[in-house]
């Protein structure tokens, strides 16, 4: 899946990036770290695209960070390419986001895959 996001962000422990919800092709991206001390089990980091059913814990292989893209390989070896279609501040409080919840064993900078 790959889109153009228009509106992005990370606030709270929580990122996102969208197309705008009155569009044709809805397509979204939503990750953060996910904690609970009673239930170790329930520990990692959360990631969902275009439906809640399509969530799940700790699914992200490794996350690549280009020149206004951003592409999310899943274990499953589906891939989550997402540009950026907003001004920079929104854009790079989403980059941001992505670094502070997957790390430095997740994320990559360089030049995305093909």
């Amino acid at each position: 899946m790959e889109f153009t996001a228009t509106e992005c962000g990370f606030r709270d422990g929580l990122g996102s990036a969208s197309i705008g919800s009155g569009t044709k092709n809805h397509h979204y991206v939503l990750f953060g770290s996910e904690a609970d001390d009673q239930h170790p089990e329930f520990y990692g980091v959360y990631f969902e695209f275009d439906d809640p059913r399509d969530g799940e814990l700790d699914r992200v292989r490794s996350v690549v960070v280009g020149n206004g893209v951003v592409e999310f390989e899943l274990k499953d070896r589906r891939r989550i390419i997402v540009r950026r279609g907003m001004d920079e501040l929104q854009w790079s409080t989403f980059l941001r986001g992505i670094h502070d919840v997957f790390g430095v064993e997740i994320v990559q900078n360089g030049q995305q895959r093909t």
